[in-house]
């Protein structure tokens, strides 16, 4: 092969353009019918849960590209790309347009559970103020003395990580507790380095919690073997291996349910609550329209240890309990409350 094609080749695979941006030359015009289409081959080869959702996505093509002309107006490809991605119900798939004043998320339970929960509340009726904020904001911890259970709100699991050692000190100041509740309610995910390091505060063994699989290939089913997902112990630092109460509700969602997930596999531990929000997958692959509108879609499906799915279903509580926006507008948290008299007894 002449030296200085194999160079050309070399650069354009470091750039990530493939051989076809090549022999097609320019960018092809920025033409509604060009936006669907790059949209919609772009999931028809990087999506992983088309066989677990079990979405006809060809289908799809047929039902929604006739509705594109190029007189279709920006409102209403909007409008047409929307009713054809609500079909993942994926709070992972989302889009905004260029200066991101809308926003759609393709997920039909997108808000439920809002209103169900107050840390507010937690704080200054249940803790009654004894309580303290760490972690960049992020832990909200204190015990119930009377009955010797410790109390652990994380927010989420976002931000560097700079901030998650705090859960040493966490787990040092409810050393003496008997039992402690980690409430993950309304807690909207992160990153898994920053799950995993906190988990590894409540084990003292390996716990093989998660397969990841991804597409591998341009057909549905080209996936890669699963990879087991392992939370390590902590080689050094204090842990917390007592009685252990997982709060969810819907809202706790994506690396919040992986972190849910990791307690299931620990013989001391329960959840109750509501079933967490059913989308694990992980989300880092962003894409963009010639239009400048942007989305994104899970570059992973995430399975149980055991290789069950739980997109759209959620992390299963043992006991189900769900607060109503009514009952915490009234100051009565019902999760907490039956919580808190379940480690009593």
């Amino acid at each position: 092969m002449n030296k200085y094609l194999l160079i050309t080749i070399l650069l354009l695979s470091l750039l990530n353009i493939s051989c076809e941006d090549l022999i097609l030359g320019p960018d092809p015009e920025n033409t509604p019918e060009n936006n669907f289409d790059i949209l919609w081959k772009e999931f028809d080869y990087y999506y992983p849960s088309f066989i677990v959702k079990n979405i006809n996505w060809d289908s799809l093509y047929s039902v929604y590209r006739g509705q594109v002309t190029p007189q279709t107006t920006d409102d209403e490809l909007w409008q047409i790309i929307s009713e054809m991605l609500i079909n993942f119900n994926d709070i992972h798939v989302y889009m905004y347009n260029r200066d991101h004043s809308n926003l759609f998320v393709a997920s039909h339970s997108f808000h439920d559970g809002l209103g169900e929960f107050s840390i507010s509340l937690v704080k200054t009726k249940y803790l009654s103020n004894n309580f303290k904020v760490i972690g960049d904001g992020r832990l909200t911890y204190g015990s119930f003395p009377s009955d010797s259970i410790g109390y652990l709100h994380i927010k989420d699991f976002l931000g560097d990580q700079t901030w998650i050692e705090d859960i040493n000190t966490v787990v040092t100041e409810l050393s003496d507790v008997k039992s402690m509740i980690i409430d993950i309610r309304q807690s909207r995910g992160g990153y898994s380095t920053n799950f995993k390091y906190l988990a590894s505060s409540f084990t003292v063994k390996p716990v093989t919690f998660m397969q990841e699989i991804t597409r591998i290939g341009p057909k549905h089913s080209d996936l890669s073997q699963p990879v087991y997902i392992t939370v390590a112990p902590r080689m050094n630092g204090p842990t917390f291996t007592k009685r252990i109460v997982v709060l969810t509700d819907r809202q706790t969602v994506s690396a919040s349910e992986t972190f849910g997930l990791v307690f299931k596999y620990l013989p001391y531990s329960e959840q109750i609550g509501d079933s967490t929000a059913g989308a694990m997958g992980s989300s880092h692959r962003g894409f963009q329209l010639l239009n400048g509108w942007s989305y994104n879609m899970p570059t992973s499906l995430n399975l149980t240890a055991e290789g069950h799915s739980l997109e759209n279903i959620g992390v299963i509580p043992d006991i189900y309990i769900r607060n109503s926006p009514e009952e915490i507008g009234a100051g009565y948290d019902h999760i907490l409350e039956f919580t808190l008299q379940y480690l009593s007894k």
